[in-house]
C-alpha cells in the first residue's frame, strides 16, 4: 500500500543531528572516565560534578531525540505500533535508577550493586529485544531482494546478537563478585576470569563474538562501499579497508600489560581502548553517511540516522561498569545500549519506507503519463505543475494516508517530464521504424 501524502514542512534535521551527535559523545567520555578508574583516582568532587553532569545531560538528551522524532513524524518510519511509547518509558525507568543512584552517592556516600544490576538487566534486555528485531527485518529484506550484503549484515546481527547475551551473563557475572555496597574507599579492579572457569567460558565466547562481529561487519562495508567506489573515492575506502580492522583488534594485540613494558602511556592506552568502541561505530557507519551526503534534499536523512545509530551503539557496547567505580562510570554507555539499536532500528526502517514510498509512487506518476501522454504533452508547463499537484492530491485521498511522502512536489513534476520525454523518443523511435 502506498504510504505517500500531503507534502508538509519537516523539523530542520540539524536538531535530530545535534541530539545524536551529543548521544555519540557523552557515552564516549563516559566510557573514558571508566577505563581510567583502573589506574586513577576518580573519586574527587570534580569527578562527581562530571558524572552528574554527564547522567543529566545524557537522560534529556535521550528524551529530547525520542519527542522531536514523535512530533515531526508520528507513527510513520516506526518497526511496530507506539514504539516511541516503550522506548521512552524504558529510558524514564532507566533515568530514575540513575537517579536513585546520585542520591545515594551525596546522602549517605555510597551506592548499591542491586540498581546496577537491575539497569544493566534492563538496559540489555531491551537492546537484545531490538537488535533480534533487526536481525529478523535483514532476514526478510534478504528474502527479497536476495542481495549477498544484506545477507552479510544478516549474519553480523546474528552475531552481534549472541555477543550482547553473552557480554550480559559475562558482566552479570563479575557484578555477583563485588561487594554489594560501593563507596570512594572500595578498591577498584578487574576480576581475573582465570580464576573461575564459568568466567572463564563466557570471557572467551565473548571475545570471540568481539572479533567475529567486527570482522563481519567489516566485509560487509567493504562489500557496500565497493559497490559505490564512484561515490566513496580511493582514499576513504582504503582507510576504512585497513584502519577497521587494525583499531577494533588493537587491544588484542596490544594489551596494557604490553603497553607498560614498552613504555606506553596509560593514559594514552586508556583513551585508545575506551574510545576504541565509538571509532568502530564511525568506521562501521561509515558507508552509510558517504551514501548519504550523496543524496540532496532538506529532509532527515535516514541514511545519516543508521550512521549515528552504528557510532552510539558500538561507544555503549564497548563500556564496562563490572568493576564498580565510584562514582560509577561507564553506566551511561551500558544505558544507551537501551536506546542505540532502536535508533539503528528507525535509520534502516526508515531507509527501507523511504525506497518503497518512492518507488511506489514513481510508479503510480508513470502509470499516469502513459495514459494521459497524449493530454499532457499538449499543455503549457504551468497546467503541468497544477496537473501534478492534483494528482498529489488525489494519491492522498485515495490512500487515506496524512503522512509525509518522501517525493516532494517539484521531484514529482520533474519525473513527469523525464517520463514524458522517455515516451516521445519511443514514440519517435516507433514511427520512423
Amino acid at each position: 500500500m502506498l504510504k505517500t501524502g500531503r507534502i508538509k514542512e519537516s523539523i530542520n534535521p540539524k536538531y535530530y543531528y545535534a541530539f545524536l551527535i551529543i548521544l555519540t559523545i557523552i557515552p564516549a567520555l563516559d566510557s573514558i572516565f571508566s577505563y581510567n578508574s583502573l589506574d586513577f583516582n576518580v573519586t574527587s568532587v570534580w569527578h562527581h560534578v562530571v558524572f552528574v553532569t554527564l547522567t543529566i545531560g545524557y537522560y534529556a538528551t535521550v528524551i529530547g531525540f525520542l519527542l522531536l522524532f514523535k512530533k515531526s513524524h508520528g507513527s510513520q518510519f516506526l518497526p511496530f505500533k507506539n514504539a516511541i511509547f516503550y522506548v521512552m518509558a524504558i529510558n524514564i525507568v532507566i533515568a530514575c535508577l540513575s537517579s536513585i543512584l546520585v542520591f545515594q552517592m551525596y546522602d549517605d556516600s555510597h551506592y548499591a550493586r542491586i540498581i546496577v544490576e537491575v539497569l544493566l538487566i534492563i538496559s540489555f534486555s531491551f537492546s537484545i529485544v531490538f537488535l533480534a528485531i533487526i536481525t529478523i527485518k535483514f532476514l526478510k529484506w534478504y528474502k527479497t531482494i536476495k542481495s549477498f550484503v544484506l545477507f552479510l549484515y544478516f549474519v553480523s546481527f546474528i552475531v552481534v546478537l549472541i555477543y550482547f547475551s553473552f557480554k550480559f551473563v559475562l558482566f552479570e557475572d563479575f557484578l555477583l563478585l563485588m561487594p554489594e555496597i560501593r563507596t570512594d574507599e572500595s578498591l577498584v579492579e578487574l576480576e581475573d576470569e582465570t580464576q573461575n572457569s564459568r568466567l572463564q567460558f563466557n570471557y572467551h565466547i565473548y571475545s570471540l563474538g568481539t572479533i567475529l562481529q567486527f570482522l563481519l561487519l567489516w566485509f560487509a562495508s567493504i562489500i557496500f562501499l565497493r559497490k559505490h567506489y564512484d561515490k566513496v573515492g580511493k582514499s576513504k575506502f582504503v582507510i576504512l579497508v585497513l584502519l577497521l580492522p587494525a583499531y577494533s583488534l588493537g587491544d588484542h594485540i596490544i594489551e596494557k600489560e604490553d603497553s607498560e613494558e614498552l613504555n606506553f602511556n596509560i593514559l594514552l592506552y586508556n583513551v585508545f581502548a575506551s574510545t576504541q568502541g565509538l571509532v568502530i561505530g564511525i568506521l562501521v557507519g561509515l558507508p552509510f553517511l558517504i551514501l548519504g551526503r550523496s543524496i540532496k534534499g532538506s529532509k532527515l536523512n535516514y541514511f545519516h540516522i543508521v550512521f549515528f545509530g552504528f557510532a552510539i551503539f558500538f561507544t555503549g557496547a564497548s563500556a564496562f561498569v563490572d568493576h564498580l567505580p565510584y562514582p560509577p562510570f561507564g553506566l551511561i554507555g551500558i544505558a544507551s545500549t537501551a536506546i542505540s539499536p532502536f535508533i539503528l532500528l528507525l535509520g534502516f526502517f526508515g531507509i527501507v519506507t523511504s525506497i518503497n514510498n518512492d518507488y511506489n509512487i514513481r510508479s503510480q506518476l508513470r502509470n499516469y503519463v502513459e495514459k494521459n501522454y497524449d493530454f499532457l504533452k499538449s499543455i503549457s508547463d504551468a497546467e503541468l505543475i497544477n496537473n501534478t499537484k492534483n494528482l498529489i492530491l488525489k494519491i492522498d485521498k485515495e490512500q487515506q494516508q496524512d503522512e509525509t511522502g518522501e517525493i516532494t512536489e517539484s521531484d514529482m513534476q520533474d519525473y513527469i517530464s523525464q517520463v514524458m520525454e522517455e515516451l516521445k523518443s519511443h514514440k519517435t523511435r516507433k514511427g520512423s521504424t
